[in-house]
Parts: C-alpha cells; sequence; structure tokens
C-alpha cells in the first residue's frame, strides 16, 4: 500500500511539474486544444497508475475490441449470474439493466443449483464405478480375488474424492494459464499462480474479481469449464465436507459441553446439599456399551444419533469425523455401489434399481 501510494505521489508530482512548465509558463502561449490534450494524457496516466485505464472510456474507444459489451462477455456475465460467482469485474450500469438481472436471477438461479446437483451425482456415480473397478482390478493383481466379496459396499474414499478436486483444479489452471498466454502478446498473460488463485476463487463461487486473466478476461470457454467443474467441488467431493462439517460439528459439541461443565460446577448448591460424585466406568466397558446401544455411529451406516453427540468428547472426534454419518441427515451427494453390480453387471434399470434401494436404506436408517 505504501509503495503504491509513492508511486502515485510521484506521477502527481510529474503532472504538476508539467502543468508549470508547459501550462503555466507567462513565456509561452497554450491554447485550448494543448490543454484538452494535457488534461487527457495526465487522466489517463492516473487511470494506468491506478490499473483502471482497461475499463476506462479511453480505453474502449481506442479500439472496437476493448468494448467491454460484447455478446461474449454477456454470456460470461449471464453464467456469473446464474452461477452466483459475481466477480464484478462487469455488470449492468443502468438501471433497467439492474432490474432484469434481478429477474434473470430469480428465475435461474434456483434452476442452476438443480442443474449441479444433476450433473454432480451423475458424476459422482460414474466415478464410484470407476473406482470400484479400480481397486478390483489391483486386488486381483495382488492375488486377493478369494476376498473380493460381491455384498460389499463402496462409497469414495476422502483421498479419491480430494484427488479428483485437485486434478481438475490443476487441469483448469493450466487452461486459463496457456489460454491468456497464447491470446496476446508474449509474456503478456497471467501468472501460474493467479491462474491457480483465479481457478479456485471461480469453482468455489467466492469469486472475489481481484484477478481475471489479461487477455481472455471475458471469455466463455472460461466459465462454462468452471460450470462444470462446479458440481466436482461441490457434490462429487461432499465426502470431504461431511468430514469437515463433523470436524467442525464435533469441535463445537465438546466446547458446549465443556461449557455445561464449568457452568454446573460454578452454581451454587443450597447449604447441606452434595454433590454426588458419577461412578468411574471402564474406559472398553463404556464403548462396548455405547456400541450395543448404537450410540456411535458406524463407519458404514449414514445416521448420526442423538446419543452420540451429547456423549461427544475430544477423543471421539477423529472417529465422528471418519464416520459416514451426516449431521444434516442427508444422502445428497452420497453413492454407495455393490461391488456384485460391477462385476456381474445386469441392466441399466439394475443397477439403478440398487443405487436408489441404497440411499433409501440410508435414509430410512
Amino acid at each position: 500500500m505504501h509503495f503504491h501510494k509513492r508511486k502515485l505521489d510521484r506521477i502527481i508530482y510529474e503532472i504538476a511539474q508539467t502543468l508549470e512548465l508547459e501550462v503555466l509558463d507567462p513565456m509561452k502561449l497554450t491554447n485550448i486544444t494543448q490543454m484538452e490534450y494535457f488534461i487527457t494524457r495526465a487522466y489517463v496516466k492516473l487511470l494506468n497508475a491506478e490499473d483502471l485505464y482497461s475499463g476506462s472510456t479511453f480505453y474502449k474507444h481506442e479500439d472496437p475490441k476493448n468494448l467491454k459489451w460484447t455478446y461474449g462477455s454477456a454470456f460470461f456475465f449471464s453464467m456469473n449470474v446464474y452461477t452466483t460467482t459475481g466477480y464484478g469485474s462487469i455488470a449492468p450500469s443502468s438501471s433497467l439493466g439492474k432490474a432484469l438481472v434481478i429477474v434473470y436471477g430469480l428465475i435461474f438461479v434456483p434452476l442452476t443449483a438443480v442443474v449441479i446437483r444433476d450433473l454432480g451425482q451423475w458424476a459422482l456415480l460414474y466415478l464410484t464405478k470407476m473406482y470400484t473397478i479400480l481397486i478390483d482390478s489391483f486386488r486381483r493383481v495382488r492375488g486377493f480375488v478369494d476376498k473380493l466379496d460381491e455384498d460389499e459396499i463402496i462409497t469414495l474414499p476422502i483421498k479419491f474424492s480430494v484427488s479428483v478436486m485437485i486434478l481438475y483444479l490443476l487441469s483448469a489452471t493450466m487452461f486459463i494459464f496457456e489460454y491468456d498466454e497464447l491470446s496476446g502478446p508474449p509474456d503478456s498473460g497471467i501468472s501460474f499462480f493467479h491462474a491457480f488463485y483465479f481457478s479456485f476463487i471461480s469453482m468455489s463461487t467466492i469469486g472475489l474479481g481481484d484477478v481475471m486473466p489479461n487477455n481472455v478476461t471475458f471469455s466463455p470457454l472460461i466459465t462454462i469449464m468452471f460450470f462444470f467443474g462446479m458440481p466436482i467441488l461441490k457434490v462429487v467431493n461432499r465426502v470431504t465436507y461431511i468430514c469437515l462439517e463433523n470436524g467442525v460439528f464435533g469441535s463445537m459439541t465438546v466446547l458446549e459441553n465443556r461449557l455445561d461443565t464449568i457452568w454446573s460446577k460454578a452454581t451454587v448448591l443450597p447449604t447441606g446439599q452434595v454433590i454426588s460424585e458419577p461412578p468411574t466406568i471402564d474406559v472398553a466397558s463404556r464403548k462396548t456399551s455405547m456400541l450395543s446401544e448404537g450410540m456411535i455411529p458406524d463407519e458404514n451406516d449414514g445416521s448420526v444419533p442423538n446419543e452420540y453427540l451429547n456423549n461427544f468428547t475430544i477423543r471421539s472426534i477423529a472417529t465422528f469425523m471418519k464416520a459416514n454419518g451426516d449431521v444434516y441427515g442427508g444422502a445428497f451427494g452420497r453413492v454407495n455401489i455393490r461391488r456384485g453390480d460391477i462385476r456381474n453387471p445386469g441392466s441399466a434399470a439394475d443397477n439403478q434399481a440398487t443405487v436408489r434401494s441404497t440411499s433409501q436404506r440410508e435414509n430410512n436408517v
């Protein structure tokens, strides 16, 4: 900030010196045309110093290609609206345009959420099938054919989901880096780090708008690529989000229980009343009891009993994070596939019925 301020002060000082030498010198005659030229140069120089020249009117009038609103940029803006990315780098300036954005958003934002959900669920289904085939092939190579259970239910692990997310993110980064570099003068493209930053900000719909490609700022290809990346981040990696959600939820529950304990100890009891100490229970027997009563979530089960949430400890958070239990109780974004359906594929309807029945069983638990 201080460096930028010093740079701006130096430019203002140079403009003031030029004004004194060329305009205010009594020995020189200055007409209106020269004054206009001087003011225009000073204004453009200040815009360049603030990195605002590319959006100015002078820049747009230099070349018709510099116009911000084209069919391509309008497509870019429309997708930013209904994906809720909203960079802010392009926006309507008239009241009518802003009113139409409100109407457009009310109609298409919910519709886009449904489309992204369905695309993500479809991608999750086929990624789970691909993962099942890969681990079965790996086990056959290692000679573990006899250990392949036909009725085993397989879900995507966290490591595989994170790998898919990182792979797509790096692919988008490489595409933007090369596309922006090849679309303009040499060495004028966005840096690799900024391309990665822009890809993450876009696919996560954070959309700060502080970093944009230099030469293909409003390219429709970029926003289409991000549109198909959103289901991967939002749905395919839901198993990762469940882990994080459970970790945060468990930590807050532990904090709440500790605060309740501190408050209970700080409560003043009537004279003569003694607090009875709870009986000591062996940890192993306590865990066995909680397992038998269903108070600890099974890693293959999607349910989270309320009794378990009331018995959280710091050590139990790790177990809860590894479980498939969703604190919100939803089956959306989760696919469980039976190994027998992959090894002995029947009709497409049979496979869909298996996935559907698995999802229904999760909801009923």
